[in-house]
């Protein structure tokens, strides 16, 4: 069991169906019995509060109610919840995903000794099925994870070739509990210093409901000048867990699917150089 004690674990949720919930129950239960220490901050974003039905909070974790009856404004509520924190670390971290506890640490370890944030994975998420999901769920062990493992030799090969210029990876490899997809993911958990996320403004809150988000704020590390270190073995994975349907409003604010608004902001910012980037994060509310 490893210690938590200096970081605060920051969730943006919307419970829009039944799935999430079993997904924020599992993510929840896993961390508490699988670390000591630990403190989780919910920022719910919807019109009313339900998460404090299906996720009974240990003493000294705390669900903040954002109304919103529109979009999910996931940006928003992680900003909310790291002004909310007061320990050193932030662990920005996707309602349906998972990592072993221990390569939270290896990252708080790294950025302790050099500057920047990380990302608690190897780039690598594993997309459990519902049959991996109901394992995971009766059994909420490390060990269980460690039975989800896909073929290594294959990744591995697909992963070379990836990284010698090949396009040979392929869209995506299905397992019997799991599906990998890419190995350059960025999203689902991240980990920095507060006082570093206060520097860069936190997370972009122009954006709607999911995409480009996680693209574009380790872009902005970058281009600020912060290293984004990542675990490097190979089974240090993301674990991600199924749900049905989202109910996301189609449109966003200019009538165009939010992801398409979301790829335009994400696209001009990686077109900023340091000194244009830093000047445009100067207006941005904190």
């Amino acid at each position: 069991m490893v210690d938590f004690k200096d970081i605060d674990i920051v969730v943006a949720s919307r419970i829009d169906n039944h799935e999430r919930a079993i997904n924020a129950f599992l993510s929840y239960a896993f961390f508490k019995q699988h670390t000591k220490n630990s403190r989780f901050i919910y920022v719910e974003d919807s019109i009313t509060s339900v998460l404090s039905e299906h996720i009974p909070l240990w003493p000294g974790d705390k669900i903040i109610h954002s109304y919103n009856d529109s979009y999910f404004r996931k940006c928003a509520s992680y900003n909310k919840g790291i002004k909310e924190a007061t320990r050193k670390f932030v662990l920005c971290l996707d309602l349906d995903c998972i990592v072993k506890p221990e390569q939270v640490i290896k990252i708080k370890d790294t950025l302790n000794k050099e500057s920047g944030f990380g990302i608690c994975y190897n780039g690598m998420p594993l997309y459990l099925n519902y049959k991996g999901k109901e394992i995971f769920r009766n059994r909420q062990s490390i060990k269980t994870l460690d039975t989800f493992y896909p073929d290594l030799k294959i990744i591995s090969m697909a992963l070379q070739n990836f990284k010698s210029g090949f396009p040979s990876w392929p869209d995506r490899t299905d397992y019997e509990y799991c599906k990998a997809m890419g190995c350059e993911a960025v999203g689902g958990c991240l980990l920095g210093l507060r006082e570093d996320f206060k520097k860069i403004k936190g997370f972009n809150e122009k954006f709607v409901g999911w995409g480009y988000d996680d693209s574009e704020i380790v872009s902005r590390i970058r281009i600020l000048g912060y290293n984004v270190h990542k675990c490097n073995h190979k089974l240090d994975f993301l674990y991600h867990f199924p749900h049905t349907n989202t109910t996301i409003t189609d449109k966003g604010h200019n009538d165009e699917p939010p992801i398409l608004e979301n790829q335009k902001e994400c696209n001009k910012i990686e077109k900023m150089n340091k000194q244009e980037l830093w000047k445009h994060i100067g207006d941005w509310e904190w």
